[in-house]
């Protein structure tokens, strides 16, 4: 979509990160910068933040959060100021040209309260600066006109990103959460752009006339198209930014980012503009008797609003529309009206709760790289990717750090706090170089009665010295420990360098320890015996087992099978009992002729015998072993 940056947010509890849209490449950071980069002045109390009035042109960059107390606006507080609290910074004539960077830090409880004086914020008159990366928590400022949480008047090339507004800002005329005028006047003729981006007011904003979530009037005079470059030459816009303050004027043009909105006076041949409201939405209360917006209260010339949405509750009122009044030139607006009562609208497309939280609703918008509709699960409508919500209860964490020294300091280097909040956000701060050597002490001899001992101090730069360390005024004995045994006491030998020695702390004996095996097994005819022998020092007894109540089986004998008898196992009890078991068939006679080759038994069949019929039957055996008609003989023996 464009350069993206990261900035870690200290004020928000579960939203840690803000996703930015750089214009300057020296605008790109990620967290809090733990060292003030060259060229800026580092902000750290309030008083340094007061002092950017000595230069209103310089860079500055805030290194923590700077919190005003209830005692700096009382009588002899540092900014009573008469009672009025805060003199802003930059005058109508004195205008601030720098830069401030807030570093993703807060100011807190930033007070004004001047009702009689114009140009009121924490900057009175800014042209051509750049506020960027900053917070304003619990802030209450009050003014005449031209009042603004961070700026009264914001003028010329001038941009506010990444920024948020918390608190409440009142007045008369041009009030807005974040400025009350922002544009480009007549009496700025060269090219120049005026943004607030990816920013978000929560703050409530009220007044009479021109009263903005974000700024009471936002305007381009005079501006011309340059139809070569295909650009304007002075734009004012606000994009990427969410309200979720609640708008009210007392008298007219109230709206959700801007109470006027208006180009003006502008070669115009087809669509161009010169102040524009593109790619942000609306959620919070907007209310005026007349002319209001959730987008912009009123659109005096060419006011383009652009892939907008308004959510907020709104109480309809003449001249009163769900964008902006008078704005004909616009795109892909959506407003939520559950009224049912039709009211009029120039703008937008008024839709129910249910299509609202539809993305198919949003005609033209660009949910790859711009919306989202997968945001905080308790908020059913697009968000910005680079800008995540923040509801009230994320406001309520305050860091509270824990110090820890991560780097010790010596006479050669800094050292280095590091405070930490459980939130996650942290900063450093670094110790002072230590006069003189940093030493660090090592017994290199230990002392005894006899002789001094030696410690020996080194510092990280090499340089040491050595110290004695005085004879101990006794012995200096060292312990030895002989455990017990099962037939000797244990104790403790003390023995000095000098040759003295004691012994003392003895030990009683301890018990045997036996280890048993089984020397003779049991039967059912006799008992057995268990030997225990102890492991330290040999002494042994026995007990006996006793007898097995049945029989005890320990030998065998296989009997192997016979022409005519099975096979089996016989099993045999010391008393003379036995059984057997695991029978195996007769393996039958086995003939070669007439006689069996395992036993020797002859048939008694005719087919053996001499004479004429033997010679009959051999003539059939014959024939039987040459058809293989496995004929068997009368006696029941294959012979062939």
């Amino acid at each position: 979509m464009k350069k993206i940056i990261a900035l870690t947010l200290a004020l928000l509890m579960s939203l840690s990160c803000f996703s930015l849209i750089s214009f300057a490449e020296e605008t790109e950071t990620t967290g809090h910068l733990t060292e003030v980069p060259e060229g800026y002045i580092g902000i750290y109390t309030p008083d340094d933040l007061d002092n950017i009035k000595l230069d209103l042109s310089g860079k500055y960059i805030l290194m923590n959060d700077i919190t005003f107390e209830d005692s700096d606006y009382i009588n002899g507080g540092s900014f009573y100021n008469s009672g009025k609290g805060w003199e802003p910074i930059g005058t109508y004539s004195n205008k601030f040209r720098g830069i401030l960077d807030g570093n993703g830090y807060a100011v807190r409880n930033l007070y004004i309260n001047d009702s009689s004086c114009d140009y009121i914020g924490l900057f009175g008159y800014v042209l051509s600066g750049t506020i960027k990366n900053l917070i304003l928590i619990n802030a209450k400022i009050i003014g005449k006109m031209y009042v603004g949480g961070i700026a009264g008047y914001f003028s010329g090339t001038s941009v506010i990103f990444n920024c948020f507004v918390d608190g409440l800002v009142s007045g008369d005329s041009y009030v807005g959460g974040f400025c009350g005028y922002q544009g480009i006047p007549d009496s700025v003729t060269e090219n120049c752009y005026n943004i607030i981006s990816t920013s978000i007011n929560t703050s409530t904003v009220n007044g009479n006339n021109y009263v903005g979530g974000f700024t009471g009037k936002m305007e381009s005079s005079h501006t011309t198209y340059d139809y070569q470059r295909r650009a304007y030459s002075k734009i004012s816009k606000i994009e990427y930014c969410i309200n979720q303050g609640n708008i009210s004027a007392a008298d007219d043009h109230a709206g959700g980012f801007c109470g006027l909105g208006s180009g003006s006076y502008f070669q115009y041949r087809g669509e161009h503009f010169c102040a524009e409201v593109i790619n942000s939405y609306n959620i919070g209360v907007i209310s005026a008797p007349y002319y209001a917006g959730g987008i912009g209260g009123y659109s005096a010339r060419e006011l383009l609003i652009e892939s907008c949405y308004s959510v907020g509750s709104f109480e309809p009122s003449k001249n009163f529309d769900g964008i902006a009044v008078n704005s004909l030139r616009s795109g892909f607006l959506y407003y939520l009206d559950e009224s049912g009562s039709e009211i009029p609208s120039e703008i937008g497309t008024p839709k129910s709760s249910d299509q609202m939280k539809k993305q198919t609703t949003y005609e033209g918008w660009d949910f790859n790289t711009i919306w989202t509709m997968d945001g905080r699960a308790d908020y059913p409508y697009p968000e910005l990717r680079d800008v995540p919500l923040v509801l009230p209860e994320d406001l309520t964490h305050k860091h509270e750090y824990t110090s820890e020294v991560t780097k010790e300091a010596t006479h050669l280097e800094e050292g280095e706090t590091t405070y930490t909040c459980e939130c996650g956000d942290s900063y450093t701060e670094a110790i002072a170089k230590l006069e003189g050597h940093t030493y660090t002490s090592e017994v290199t001899k230990e002392a005894t009665h006899l002789e001094e001992g030696e410690t020996t101090y080194t510092c990280a730069c090499g340089d040491s010295y050595a110290e004695a360390i005085s004879k101990l005024t006794g012995h200096t004995y060292k312990e030895v420990v002989t455990e017990p045994t099962c037939t000797t006491k244990g104790y403790t030998t003390y023995t000095c360098a000098c040759g003295d020695s004691y012994v003392s702390d003895y030990v009683g004996v301890s018990e045997h320890s036996y280890f048993s095996t089984i020397t003779t097994p049991s039967t059912h005819l006799t008992e057995g015996i268990k030997t225990y022998v102890c492991s330290g020092c040999g002494n042994e007894y026995t007990e006996k087992i006793a007898k097995n109540p049945q029989h005890t089986y320990t030998t065998s004998k296989v009997i192997k099978p016979t022409c005519t008898d099975k096979g089996y196992t016989s099993h045999y009890c010391e008393c003379g009992d036995s059984y057997n078991d695991n029978y195996t068939s007769a393996t039958g006679h086995k003939y070669s002729g007439q006689t069996c080759v395992n036993c020797g038994k002859k048939c008694s069949c005719n087919c053996h015998k001499t004479g004429f019929m033997g010679f009959i039957w051999k003539i059939i055996n014959f024939f039987n072993k040459l058809f293989k008609t496995n004929k068997t003989c009368s006696c029941g023996v294959k012979h062939y």
